[in-house]
């Protein structure tokens, strides 16, 4: 009786291509021109979420007491909220 073959513990993985990058899809100039780079560019993303978030969520009470709207809005909305500016915080993080 032959024995089975045994397999390797590392498997092959086909290589595939790579991604294009933020640099290999705008020119080099393209950052130099708005002043900023790529990392400076997401914080500033991520800091305006959080700034339209801290600002829409009290304006959003704001506008239930004044002109009212269906309550079960009210807790889906502050999820959203939430889980905005947790985006804008890992945004805000990232190197």
């Amino acid at each position: 009786m032959i024995p089975p073959k045994r397999h390797s513990r590392y498997r092959r993985t086909r290589k595939t291509p790579q991604q294009p990058t933020a640099s290999s899809i705008f020119p080099p100039h393209f950052f130099i021109a708005l002043g900023r780079f790529p990392m400076q560019l997401k914080q500033q993303i991520g800091f305006l979420i959080q700034f339209i978030v801290l600002t829409g969520t009290p304006l959003i009470s704001w506008w239930q007491l004044q002109f009212g709207f269906s309550l079960i809005w009210m807790p889906g909305l502050l999820t959203t909220a939430a889980v905005l500016f947790w985006f804008g915080t890992r945004l805000r993080e990232s190197k």
